[in-house]
């Protein structure tokens, strides 16, 4: 498994780093996953050669997770796993609303996705916010990832750790990278009993990420799948 460490926004280093597997496996045991009820797009998906949609209205949230292979048929039908959006002269970002119906404490949070660099498509850039109301939001984190084709042919999850939300509402926004196409399979939310983390405010405005993102430690970790 490869994993990317992020100690400055921005800023990624490449190797293998024996501490961050003890990090994940002493971690694993106070994950709770939490699952919202349901989600929705801001703009519409996009079909290519296969179809992107989301034919369920919860292929984001199934446990179905795609490879690296696009067009791969795991028993649903090709590229059955994965939602695809293109970016626009006046929209490169989709915003996917999760509404959890009450409180939700949430500590990392997991995007699926892929690059293909040939086939015009690579990891996106990833945007979080919480909400009381699901209207007035509030910047938790981002994500940016670097371009590089060492990412070619690849799954890989978009991890982000140390995460202190509790709020009904939780905003992913999925921003195209330089290319096109943007691909995700899964979202996946994650608790940590062992912390305790503050409702967000009932009056909860836009808040400025680069404090928060600077005390934020960041994983971008390959999924190697056949």
């Amino acid at each position: 498994m490869n994993l990317w460490v992020a100690n400055k926004p921005g800023v990624w280093v490449g190797c293998w780093i024996l501490s961050a597997f003890a990090y994940f496996s002493s971690a694993k045991a106070s994950l709770i996953e939490i699952n919202p009820q349901n989600y929705t797009f801001s703009r519409p998906t996009v079909n290519g050669s296969y179809n992107y949609g989301d034919q369920t209205g919860r292929q984001l949230i199934d446990g179905a997770y795609g490879t690296a292979s696009i067009g791969a048929n795991l028993g649903n039908g090709p590229a059955y796993e994965w939602i695809a959006w293109t970016a626009t002269p006046s929209a490169k970002t989709v915003n996917i609303d999760f509404n959890f119906g009450s409180l939700a404490q949430i500590n990392r949070i997991d995007v699926g996705s892929l690059q293909d660099r040939p086939g015009n498509v690579v990891l996106p850039n990833v945007y979080v916010y919480q909400s009381v109301n699901g209207t007035t939001w509030s910047a938790v984190a981002q994500l940016v990832t670097p371009v590089s084709t060492i990412n070619n042919g690849k799954h890989f999850e978009l991890q982000l750790n140390d995460l202190s939300i509790d709020a009904p509402y939780v905003r992913v926004t999925i921003e195209n990278n330089v290319t096109n196409w943007a691909f995700v399979d899964e979202v996946d939310f994650w608790k940590d009993s062992s912390k305790v983390v503050q409702s967000v405010p009932e009056s909860g405005t836009t808040a400025s990420m680069v404090a928060g993102s600077m005390a934020l430690l960041f994983f971008l970790r390959g999924r190697f799948k056949a």
